[in-house]
């Protein structure tokens, strides 16, 4: 049968059977936005725009548990599409054709903020083409065909259909279908004979069933479909998928789904006892990794440059060992100790092989292979002392000061800074050190002496110790480094320090850094901006964090557990 008249006619059908959504909601459709998130959940309240310092005072009273008003509707990020794609289909890995895919513009921190992920014509168009080529590849394949047939599926006839429709479907879009559903979807299988015509009529409904269930939003977006007054609890498989997506990046496991449709994801027992499994999984780690990965910027390590003749150490497999250097120290704080934020900012210790450990000043008889070694408790402490951090806000040639300071203002204190002025540039080289010719631009008496001597200078200069690719240095350009400085931190008298292991250790002990770290927790497991009505939330967890010194792990099973993760409110945002 010639492809265009099929693909008029399935595209057709699936068009009819897009628009019907369970529980009276209307779906965004396919080649359309998603629901435009309320004002309460848009890009300024978050990161990106004001931090928690600036959220407004809470009502009287306030609730840790206030649920702000989000879409119901959150697509898909490509990576998700591509973990759904593999687990659903059984393939034995993620297929890849995301690579193609018309691309989302990041809101925010993190890139399944659901305010950047629309559904534009381009994108309908790649989600098209994807699974047409998915739906055809699997029913080839005999060994992947048999996997997708749901267990006690009867041998023939019309029963057989709907099973496979019931079984499949339902794992396509995380929840039971509804009568009218299985109805729609039993009848478009039974068109499949037709519209394939490959001689074998199960083969063929399969097939289109398929690809109709790859372009339904049902499997685009994570749903939440639940109507009522106010603040509403979300269903067992809605939370499940609200779970395994935050925590996995990918569809709801079977040992989830089960939990869901035993009804055992209502308390917070319950919801802690799957978050810490999922968590504890491969993709729980990988979702950790992932999000530092987010929060650090790792994806420019692979692009730093340096200059070979000023640093002889640097060379292309360095730039491909920063990533996983510091993810596996992530790891083993985070899994392996059970570590918290404090001692992600404060253990002098990192993984080397025989290329970075000369950068560090580590001797010993290294392979290729990363080996955890203890680092020079004086010189390094925690993430903001390893490679990484510190070759990435640098240029070429001599250290970046200023972004070292904003960074850390940026992603670990959430401070708000006021917009740079545009078109400026700091001169490079000449005989001073490059505090002295930073401070000469922007220190007292100069035009940036606000901001730039207050805040971003004193953050920046605490790094003065270590160069352009990070190895520890005692003078800069034949002059003594000058790391000493003061800071305010979380608004007090400001407090002396010398250099970056010192104002790491007053980081670990403010107040603003576990806030910060909670809230950009918060926006990556919701996956959407802050809103005001969150403050209470993240400041309990921020708590935890700083007081109690709770574990990594625990922050994020105590934010999935919560009433602003596990429901939706229909009406708006509290003040």
């Amino acid at each position: 049968m010639n492809s265009l008249p099929r693909r008029t006619i399935l595209g057709a059908t699936c068009a009819a059977l897009l628009c019907a959504c369970s529980g009276g909601a209307e779906l965004p459709k396919a080649g359309a936005e998603a629901a435009p998130a309320p004002s309460a959940t848009s890009p300024a309240d978050g990161v990106g725009g004001a931090p928690i310092v600036t959220l407004p005072p809470l009502p009287p009273g306030p609730s840790p548990d206030v649920v702000p008003q989000a879409t119901r509707f959150s697509r898909l990020t490509h990576a998700q599409w591509e973990n759904t794609v593999r687990d659903l289909l059984h393939l034995d890995a993620a297929p890849g054709l995301s690579a193609r895919f018309t691309g989302d513009t990041t809101q925010g921190l993190f890139d399944n903020n659901s305010a950047s992920l629309k559904v534009t014509d381009g994108l309908q168009q790649d989600y098209a083409q994807a699974s047409a080529e998915l739906a055809a590849r699997v029913v080839a394949d005999p060994q992947t065909f048999a996997a997708l047939l749901p267990p006690g599926l009867p041998a023939s006839g019309p029963e057989r259909d709907r099973g496979f429709v019931e079984g499949f479907a339902g794992r396509a879009f995380r929840r039971p279908l509804t009568e009218a559903e299985v109805a729609r979807f039993t009848t478009l299988f039974s068109q499949g004979a037709e519209l394939v015509a490959s001689g074998d009529p199960f083969r063929d409904g399969v097939q289109v069933t398929i690809e109709a269930l790859l372009l339904s939003p049902h499997f685009l977006y994570r749903t939440e479909l639940g109507t009522g007054p106010g603040v509403t609890r979300l269903s067992a498989f809605e939370i499940a998928s609200k779970l395994a997506y935050a925590l996995t990046n990918t569809m709801p496991d079977a040992a989830l789904t089960v939990a869901a449709s035993e009804n055992r994801l209502t308390t917070t027992e319950e919801i802690r006892v799957e978050a810490t499994r999922l968590l504890a999984s491969p993709l729980g780690r990988e979702a950790v990794a992932n999000y530092h990965a987010q929060l650090l910027r790792m994806h420019t390590y692979p692009l730093l440059e340096k200059d070979q003749t000023l640093f002889p150490l640097w060379n292309e497999p360095v730039r491909g060992l920063l990533r996983q250097e510091t993810l596996r120290y992530i790891e083993e704080i985070v899994y392996g100790r059970q570590g918290t934020l404090a001692d992600l900012l404060l253990t002098p210790m990192t993984y080397v092989n025989q290329t970075t450990a000369p950068i560090y000043g580590v001797t010993g008889n290294f392979g290729a292979e990363l080996t955890q070694v203890e680092l020079e408790p004086t010189q390094r402490a925690g993430i903001l002392t390893q490679l990484g951090f510190l070759a990435s806000n640098a240029y070429s040639t001599e250290i970046d000061s200023i972004h070292r300071g904003v960074f850390v203002h940026d992603r670990v204190l959430c401070t708000t800074l006021p917009e740079a002025a545009p078109n400026i540039t700091f001169p490079k080289g000449g005989g001073t050190t490059n505090r002295e010719r930073i401070e000469g631009h922007t220190g007292d008496g100069t035009c940036g002496a606000g901001c730039h001597s207050v805040l971003i200078n004193p953050a920046g200069f605490a790094f003065e110790h270590y160069d352009a690719i990070g190895q520890y240095r005692t003078t800069d350009n034949g002059f003594p480094v000058n790391a000493k400085d003061a800071f305010g931190f979380d608004g007090g008298e400001p407090k002396p320090f010398d250099g970056a292991v010192e104002f790491s250790r007053f980081v670990s002990t403010a107040r603003s850094a576990h806030d910060c770290y909670a809230k950009d927790w918060l926006e990556f497991l919701h996956g959407r901006s802050t809103a005001p009505s969150d403050r209470a939330l993240v400041e309990r967890v921020g708590a935890s964090s700083h007081g109690a010194q709770a574990p990594v792990t625990e922050l994020i099973l105590e934010l999935v557990s919560s009433e602003a993760f596990l429901s939706r409110n229909s009406e708006g945002a509290a003040p």
